[in-house]
């Protein structure tokens, strides 16, 4: 089984094949203990310490290491299919846990002998340790069980807290997110008495308006068109379908050409700041994500590139499968071709007819008879695509933005911007700022904020969330501790004539203690340092999928919050255990060895 699932991850990549290895290392250990019972006859122990000291280093191998990451190769046994990415997650923690516990549980005694060697000094410890590992290794499927619910829980809350930290990384405000804006201004339930749709016009208007602490003020209007593209091909967006677009003012676009650049540019446009300056002046011009670039063609069996990272999709943008510009491919610093898209208010046929003037700009008027809709104006637009954004996302959140007069032309009137955004003078305080702003656009019903504080309740609504979960997962390791307990006294129950030997042989009191304490330290530090070292390795194989578009990211490990989870799990595990341990120290060797 194990070699025909190996065999098969030609086609269905890692997660299959290192299935398929599992079941080979697992084959080959238990066929190899049984073949060398002929040559190791009295020696049963050492034939399953090698038996299952193989299996435990392979599965840490196979799942423990990012091979994908070490062998740059194109060999399909080594690289991750996107479809089986989550089975990988559920697999790799258990198998590693066993892993690592089979190491263990067959070499404890051996690691013991070693620690005894390096710590030779404390005499008196190294009778209680050898004895306390001796008793968890005479029942290892117990001992190991009890490891494993200790290490999957430890795993879970360490990969929790990994995320956990990632996510506040991600979600914390900076520069490129921001634009280099500092405020935003929202529109409200009063609005609609006192609408704003030019934020420059209200600042002269108004007396009160803080300008003077103000440096750059742009606006972001959204508005559902459809469209058609006309060059290079008549294909590609389908005109039936509402497209959501942005449209900017000069003011955003003189801050986003500090922060969003380009990976693809029309001919004639020599860097990234003469489209952003064409796009805050012109009104025939419009720039995409990379979600409407056409993917590169491949050939049969072979899957697209970064496919993975976009999803999957093979044309078009993720939300509609085959709406894309057809004609151009994504290429890094390559050059468009002359894309024009033909933009409407509504959909259905278009006819030459009037034509009006909005800003300057002369759009033409037709009356037909739209889809679902009984006569009407329709209005179309046309505009070239001159760039292709490096980043999908940007605070414009849309994926194809254009100057805001398009949207005007379209409309028939001024659209009523979605959001305002504001950058603060250097040596201005941005939250003083933002109450002058409210009050002076009270009348208008405009919500100010600074950028920074939305960030930051965003971040504490996503981490209190995760948060919860992980105290519900805390919870399970506090149960394990519990059970723990229980298990150490009932020991001391079933163990009372060994304990009394054990006295009669002149271990003291405290010797006695000592030893329970170490067995049931055996089990919890070993489950919760194996799970710690686990949960780092899977929290950091989660952040490398879920944040694999923002690889410039450097996303810290929250040493601090895991050493203390982990430390103070193995506190109430000594605590659960003192008791116990006192008890056992309290029995007399002529009692517990009294027969009834």
């Amino acid at each position: 089984a194990g070699g025909y699932l190996t065999w098969l991850g030609r086609d269905y990549g890692q997660t299959v094949a290192f299935i398929g290895a599992t079941l080979l290392l697992v084959g080959t250990g238990w066929g190899g203990a049984w073949l060398g019972r002929r040559w190791t006859s009295g020696q049963a122990a050492l034939r399953l310490r090698l038996a299952y000291t193989f299996i435990g280093v392979g599965l840490l191998a196979l799942w423990a290491v990012s091979w994908s990451s070490i062998l740059d190769t194109d060999l399909p046994w080594f690289n991750q299919n996107p479809g089986f990415t989550l089975l990988s997650f559920a697999l790799s923690g258990p198998f590693i846990i066993i892993g690592a516990i089979m190491v263990v549980m067959f070499n404890a005694d051996s690691l013991a002998g070693l620690f005894v060697r390096l710590v030779g000094g404390i005499g008196p410890l190294t009778p209680v340790l050898k004895t306390a590992v001796a008793y968890a290794l005479s029942n290892r499927f117990r001992t190991g069980t009890a490891i494993l619910l200790f290490a999957m829980v430890s795993t879970t809350v360490t990969v929790m807290s990994v995320v956990i930290r990632a996510t506040e990384v991600v979600t914390e405000p900076d520069e490129q997110r921001t634009a280099g804006f500092d405020i935003v201004m929202s529109p409200g339930l009063l609005s609609l008495f006192d609408p704003v749709t030019d934020i420059h016009e209200e600042a002269e208007r108004r007396a009160d308006f803080p300008k003077d602490r103000l440096a750059v003020l742009g606006t972001v209007a959204r508005m559902g068109v459809t469209a058609q593209q006309l060059e290079p091909a008549d294909s590609g967006i389908d005109s039936t379908s509402t497209v959501p677009m942005a449209g900017i003012d000069e003011g955003y676009a003189k801050q986003a050409a500090l922060h969003y650049g380009f990976q693809m540019r029309a001919d004639g446009f020599g860097s990234d700041e003469e489209v952003w300056q064409a796009l805050a002046e012109r009104d025939e011009v419009a720039i995409v994500t990379s979600r409407w670039v056409e993917e590169p063609p491949v050939e049969d069996g072979e899957a697209p590139e970064d496919s993975s990272v976009r999803g999957g999709r093979s044309n078009g943008p993720p939300w509609s499968r085959g709406m894309a510009l057809q004609g151009l491919h994504l290429e890094e610093g390559g050059t468009l071709p002359h894309v024009v898209v033909e933009l409407s208010n509504r959909p259905g046929r278009l006819t030459t007819g009037a034509g009006f003037e909005i800003g300057g700009v002369q759009a033409e008027v037709t009356t037909s008879s739209p889809t679902g809709v009984e006569g009407g104006e329709e209005v179309r637009h046309k505009v070239q695509v001159i760039g292709v954004l490096a980043d999908d996302d940007t605070l414009a959140e849309a994926s194809f933005q254009m100057n805001r007069r398009v949207l005007d032309i379209l409309n028939g009137e001024p659209v009523k911007p979605d959001v305002f955004y504001a950058k603060v003078a250097e040596g201005e305080s941005v939250g003083e700022t933002a109450q002058a702003l409210e009050k002076s656009m009270l009348s208008s019903g405009l919500n100010a904020a600074p950028l920074s504080e939305l960030f930051a309740a965003g971040q504490a609504i996503l981490r209190g969330i995760l948060g919860l979960f992980q105290g519900f997962l805390a919870l399970g390791l506090v149960v394990g501790i519990a059970g723990l307990g229980v298990i150490s006294s009932r020991t001391v129950v079933e163990r009372r004539q060994q304990i009394g030997v054990l006295r009669a042989i002149g271990y003291p009191s405290g010797t006695v203690a000592l030893l329970f304490v170490l067995e049931a330290n055996f089990i919890a530090l070993t489950g919760i340092l194996l799970g710690g070292i686990t949960g780092l390795i899977l929290g950091d194989k989660t952040i490398g999928q879920a944040y694999d578009l923002a690889t410039q990211l450097s996303f810290p490990t929250p040493w601090l919050t895991i050493a203390g989870m982990l430390a103070a799990a193995w506190l109430f595990s000594l605590l659960t255990t003192i008791l116990p341990a006192w008890r056992a120290s309290r029995i007399y060797p002529a009692e517990a060895l009294r027969y009834e």
